[in-house]
């Protein structure tokens, strides 16, 4: 064997050529790419250092931001607390605030209390002033009423209009000033209305247009014309078309009426139907849609489980003015559909009755009561007015006669005498 090497010839580039040339093209490679990411990471960089920039000013600014409506003293802070806007008649629940925002108890004395709501227009509304000092105890972040407008003038009525409400407070020696600003409107108390919260079939419907007038002055409703229909599956089934009776109703503030409409007939076959009423008022178009329940009324009831549940007091202070709500309540697992054919509803003193309220023996309710769930029947704030002016022991009794029983509930309601303070 011979083992001489022999010379190979090339007639290209050698491999180590080759190898080289490849070598020198990645390291050009790597620098163009080390170039290309150098304006990104700029790029990048520059950015982020804008962003932090921003971001600094941006608390920096929100930090420093004075709220009208707070102030602080430390780490005591004072705050108006009121709504933007409140519908007249409503109650103006303001209230002045004290907090303490640090984690530590905070003992402080507060004096030189000022109160103020002005009308933008007319003027000064309401003051209150409390110049002594209150030395206060507020635990880690607690807060408390300073005052609460509401409570001490409950039936203080602002007209219509924006308003300004200031307070100022006296806080180690600081007097620290607040303001907002707010609106009480008018809403217009008009509304179609049918008391059934289901109608027996073919029973004939009676629906009403309600009138309230929530203005401060005497206003006059215009009615035109009006129409209703009843719709199943967006298919129209029957519908009326006529002008009000009586087309003016002038009512004075806080006034109600319930205009009636055309009686008619609901559809003999049970269901849940759609109910789509418009008419027009003050020449404006008002419509709308309800739905309605067309259903027999139960016969197979468990009275054993239908009772009388009554929201009331049950001891106040002479003088004052006595609120009731009776809900009947279902306590089985199955839908009621009741009618209540009569309430009456009485307050007595030593056996002579003081109130008495009977119900409409021509007009019957019917009443829907889900399962384990309640249903209001009677209101006495919808009523009357009910003021007990002597202390003493009074009996308060309610009857609900239904389509199947007579229910019955009776209380004592203790008056106090005012002290005197």
């Amino acid at each position: 064997m011979n083992d001489d090497k022999k010379d190979i010839s090339y007639h290209g580039k050698t491999p180590d050529q080759i190898l080289s040339e490849l070598d020198e093209k990645k390291e050009m490679n790597r620098s163009k790419i080390k170039k290309s990411r150098r304006p990104l990471l700029f790029l990048s960089v520059s950015v982020l250092l804008i962003t932090v920039v921003f971001l600094i000013y941006y608390l920096y600014k929100f930090n420093s931001q004075t709220v009208e409506y707070m102030a602080k003293s430390g780490s005591a802070v004072v705050r108006i607390v009121s709504e933007k806007e409140y519908l007249y008649g409503d109650p103006i629940n303001i209230s002045v605030k004290l907090s303490n925002s640090s984690s530590r108890e905070l003992e402080i004395e507060i004096s030189d209390f000022e109160f103020y709501i002005t009308n933008v227009d007319d003027g000064n509304e309401y003051s209150f002033k409390y110049p002594p000092g209150v030395k206060v105890t507020l635990d880690r972040y607690d807060s408390r009423d300073v005052f609460n407008f509401a409570r001490e003038n409950p039936y203080f009525t602002l007209n219509p209009g924006e308003y300004t409400v200031e307070s100022r407070v006296k806080i180690g020696g600081e007097t620290l000033n607040m303001v907002k600003t707010f609106l009480v409107t008018e809403q217009s108390g008009v509304e179609f209305v049918f008391f059934d919260d289901y109608l027996n079939p073919g029973q004939q419907l009676e629906s009403y247009i309600r009138v309230k007038n929530y203005s401060p002055e005497t206003s006059e409703f215009e009615f035109g014309n009006y129409s209703v229909s009843f719709t199943k599956d967006g298919e129209q089934i029957y519908g009326i078309r006529s002008d009000f009776d009586n087309a003016t109703y002038v009512l004075k503030s806080d006034e109600r009426i319930d205009v009636p409409l055309e009686k008619f007939q609901v559809p003999d076959i049970p269901g849940e139907y759609e109910l789509i009423y418009s008419y027009f008022l003050n020449d404006a178009l008002k419509d709308g849609k309800r739905s309605l329940i067309v259903h027999d009324t139960s016969i197979d009831v468990d009275f054993n489980k239908i009772r009388i549940l009554p929201y009331s007091l049950k001891v106040m202070g002479e003088g004052g003015l006595y609120e009731a709500e009776f809900y009947v309540v279902n306590d089985s697992g199955k839908t009621v559909y009741e009618t209540v054919e009569s309430v009456f509803f009485s307050i007595s003193k030593g056996g002579r009755e003081l109130f008495r309220y009977t119900s409409d023996p021509y007009r019957k309710l019917n009443i829907i009561i889900q399962p384990y769930s309640k249903r209001i029947f009677f209101s006495s704030k919808e009523w009357r007015t009910l003021e007990l002016v002597e202390s003493g022991e009074y009996e308060v009794k309610m009857i609900l006669k239904l389509h199947g029983k007579q229910l019955e509930y009776s209380e004592i309601l203790n008056v106090l005498p005012k002290t005197n303070e």
